[in-house]
């Protein structure tokens, strides 16, 4: 199975099949001897197909390395020789990308600043000191930090479409993941590390994920931190404001939200590339270029900027001692459709 044959069939299979690959990835790195984290249950969820496109995008990726170029280095290499080291395993964007946010929502729910970096910006850096006890991730995919991050005292809340959820659920429960707190008896393979784990379906588009949240028992009264990882580049403008601004309005003050983005021209240049093709009919919102306007857009979606990170600023931080797939910056490439790591804290009351 192809990227191309899945993106095909039209959003909510490139919705399954994105999911099924980040899995591969995860499942990919938690193999090497020096993973720069771990994910039991990404296999599973990935499934063969999956796996097989990821392993193929890594060898190209190692291909370029040998070349002497690290291209944009979204997967790493299981071999190559990024950056003039020679080095068998190195992490791509990607995965700074799952280590970041691993780390990012642990250091939430710990009542840490979330930002790895100081930037100039308003208010504190996304924390008030108080641990925050609810996580909503927007469009979940096969996600499962709820099974492998410690995250004790922690409701944890997933949002995506029906399809994708009901595949999920069968996968873990095939897999042995229980979806209930407790051991069990026998226990079971893999048991939730969160304090409660529900799945709401709900969708972006039509704003409906915010009533199924709280049919699902999520409190909008508390501090929340909302996580969107890999989603906000599908979403059209209208739906994406939408989400924004229903988040701030429905969360108690100084909610957390957390999400990675795209710049405008990075995911102009990023179209062009061979490997975003059958993606690109879907791909639709990037981040301003320009500061200012960035700000403005997001208080009047009722959030305020309180910092922000990117793959290029703090990759060899999170990675350690494993060499990057891509070259490190201070600075954001324009032409290159790098993460940032967006975090706000909202302004409105909740309901």
């Amino acid at each position: 199975m192809t990227s191309q044959a899945v993106v095909g069939d039209g959003l909510l299979s490139l919705v399954g099949w994105t999911s099924r690959v980040c899995a591969a990835a995860r499942a990919i790195e938690t193999e090497q001897p020096d993973a720069l984290y771990q994910d039991p249950l990404a296999e599973d969820l990935a499934g063969s197909d999956a796996i097989e496109f990821a392993k193929q995008r890594m060898a190209e990726e190692a291909v370029q390395a040998t070349n002497g170029s690290t291209g944009r280095g979204w997967f790493g290499t299981l071999g190559g020789v990024p950056n003039g080291t020679e080095a068998g395993h190195t992490v791509g964007r990607f995965g700074i990308r799952v280590k970041y946010l691993d780390d990012a929502i642990l250091r939430a729910t710990r009542g840490e600043p979330v930002p790895l970096e100081s930037r100039e910006g308003d208010g504190a850096a996304a924390s008030s000191g108080e641990p925050v006890r609810q996580v909503v991730l927007l469009g979940a995919g096969m996600d499962t930090r709820a099974w492998r991050l410690p995250l004790d005292g922690v409701r944890w809340y997933e949002v995506d479409v029906e399809s994708v959820l009901d595949i999920k659920k069968q996968l873990l429960s095939g897999m042995g993941a229980h979806l209930e707190p407790g051991q069990g008896d026998p226990p079971p393979r893999h048991p939730l590390t969160a304090a409660s784990y529900a799945a709401a379906a709900g969708d972006l588009a039509d704003n409906t994920w915010a009533d199924a949240l709280k049919t699902a028992g999520w409190m909008g009264k508390e501090r929340t931190l909302f996580v969107a990882e890999g989603l906000v580049r599908y979403l059209k403008a209208p739906v994406l404001e939408a989400m924004f601004r229903t988040a701030a309005q429905e969360a108690a003050p100084d909610s957390i939200f957390l999400a990675t983005m795209h710049s405008r021209s990075g995911m102009e240049h990023g179209r062009a590339e061979r490997s975003m093709e059958a993606l690109a009919q879907h791909v639709h919102w990037g981040y301003p270029d320009d500061p200012a306007e960035m700000k403005v857009l997001f208080e009047g979606l009722g959030w305020v900027q309180t910092g922000f990170d990117t793959t290029a600023s703090v990759g060899r931080q999170v990675a350690g001692s494993i060499p990057l797939a891509y070259q490190p910056s201070t600075t954001p490439d324009p032409e290159n459709a790098e993460y940032l790591f967006f975090v706000a804290q909202n302004v409105h009351s909740a309901n």
